[in-house]
């Protein structure tokens, strides 16, 4: 006979539905804990893949772009509007048409910019932080150079003024000239909008005219040769011929001042491109399959 009251043990089947419920969840974290885990492990393998930098693409590009900032960086036309603006040549011609192609820079700078984008958004440079930083440098002087370049049409003007005054200059012939042609010389400082050269132009012409009008004293007197009054009106033409000499010397205007064509950013850029190119070059070399050198 059965107790009253006691529980009844039947089969291993009455049991299951307490224990089994804790065995499923078990599984059931186990399968999700290895789903993740797997996850995790094709993210890593995925990110590793992904990291590989192509340095390949990126030397490619910039071997292209090194033509480019040669162009900017050893840029000559407007290099040569301030070498040769004190020189005897260029004639004015030639040296006019220095000026008109010099703002020709503008364009590179601009095809430039776009191609440094470029090499920036290359494997090689973007995954790179040493290549992206001197990237940034050259970046940084490309924009200095363009500031730099800024209103060419008014910053040339005083290089044009104080060239031609220069050649002017240089073949006048104060005994054999008139006052309309020591005018005509100091003529393109007096029209400049630069404030430096045209006072400069003013100051010019008085002391040279001084001097001229001392030295056609001398030509153009009756006194006879070594007579005590033509050696006075000689010595009073060497006076202002000294005098006009020190005043150039000392107010004659630095053009690396007055001018403000400023070119040192543009050469930068050719140096700080060099850097990136040989570390691109290198780390090129490093990582190609075979050996290989690259120039």
């Amino acid at each position: 006979m059965d107790d009253i009251g006691a529980p009844v043990l039947s089969s291993q089947a009455d049991i299951a539905p307490q224990q089994l419920p804790k065995k499923r969840g078990w599984w059931k974290w186990l399968l999700i804990g290895g789903g993740v885990t797997g996850v995790v492990v094709a993210g890593v393998l995925v990110f590793g893949m992904t990291r590989k930098v192509d340095y390949e693409e990126s030397y490619q590009m910039a071997k292209e772009i090194k033509t480019q900032v040669t162009a900017v960086s050893s840029e000559f036309d407007c290099a040569n509007v301030v070498n040769f603006v004190d020189k005897p040549s260029p004639d004015m011609s030639e040296y006019n048409g220095l000026v008109e192609k010099c703002p020709t820079i503008n364009k590179k700078l601009k095809e430039l910019e776009r191609a440094l984008e470029k090499l920036g958004g290359t494997s090689g440079v973007k995954n790179d932080s040493e290549n992206q930083a001197q990237l940034e440098k050259i970046q940084a002087a490309l924009k200095a150079a363009t500031a730099d370049m800024e209103d060419l049409a008014k910053k040339l003007k005083p290089y044009q003024a104080w060239h031609e005054f220069r050649l002017l200059e240089r073949e006048l012939m104060i005994a054999k000239a008139d006052e309309v042609m020591v005018h005509a010389v100091a003529q393109p400082l007096l029209n400049s909008d630069n404030a430096t050269l045209r006072s400069y132009g003013e100051g010019w012409l008085e002391k040279t005219l001084a001097y001229a009008q001392a030295a056609w004293a001398v030509n153009s007197s009756n006194y006879s040769l070594g007579s005590s009054a033509r050696n006075a009106l000689k010595q009073e033409a060497r006076a202002k011929d000294e005098e006009l000499k020190a005043w150039i010397k000392a107010n004659k205007p630095d053009m690396d001042v007055v001018g403000e064509l400023n070119l040192k950013n543009l050469h930068m850029i050719g140096g700080e491109f060099d850097k990136l190119y040989e570390l691109i070059r290198v780390k090129c070399m490093e990582n190609l399959d075979s050996i290989k050198v690259l120039y």
